[in-house]
């Protein structure tokens, strides 16, 4: 129930035919696999807001764990995957580096070039700031459902965390990540 599925189209001239339909490589009741996706040229992005997998890592495509036991309720997960010709495969599997339970990683998904950034409205921490790296600073969880964006880039041979970011108002229910859009140098977000 409700794992989720993707079906992929492709236009040929004036017509539509269907590419693919992918399932997650770990899918799982409830993960709800597709929640938000986004595609730019052959890259395709998309997110499974109640994986509950307990990796904390971003994972290549054929070292991606199985993982049975689901720890980190509705932690979130993110499923990069790429086309060659006609045929998609999964190429990332990345995990917040600071994954918890009940973050809904992957509300929304934006793709732009090399860059992705994901949105979570259910993020607690209390940080006021932006983070520019893939560290993350031990903050209290006191501001339920403040929200954030996680930025991850593509370095020509891995992806990285290359930001976290938190509004400098940051405040409890501002669901800050709720939907997001990143355009080049440029990224959007709702609270």
């Amino acid at each position: 129930w409700d794992a989720g599925a993707l079906y992929v189209y492709k236009r040929t001239g004036n017509n539509w035919v269907h590419e693919a339909y992918i399932k997650a490589f770990n899918a799982d009741s409830y993960d709800e696999f597709g929640w938000a996706i986004d595609i730019d040229g052959d890259r395709m992005v998309t997110t499974a807001i109640y994986d509950a997998s307990p990796v904390e890592s971003i994972t290549n495509a054929p070292d991606a764990p199985y993982i049975y036991l689901d720890s980190f309720s509705e932690s979130g997960a993110i499923y990069i995957y790429k086309r060659t010709g006609s045929n998609w495969a999964l190429e990332k599997y990345l995990k917040a580096s600071n994954a918890t339970s009940n973050i809904d990683l992957g509300e929304s998904i934006s793709l732009s070039g090399d860059t992705i950034s994901v949105g979570t409205s259910q993020d607690g921490h209390a940080q006021n700031t932006i983070t520019n790296s893939s560290s993350f600073p031990v903050i209290d969880w006191n501001a339920n459902d403040s929200g954030a964006v996680y930025i991850f880039k593509y370095n020509g041979s891995d992806w990285v965390q290359e930001a976290y970011i938190k509004p400098s108002n940051s405040e409890a229910q501002d669901y800050f990540g709720y939907y997001n859009v990143l355009k080049g140098n440029t990224l959007a977000v709702v609270a």
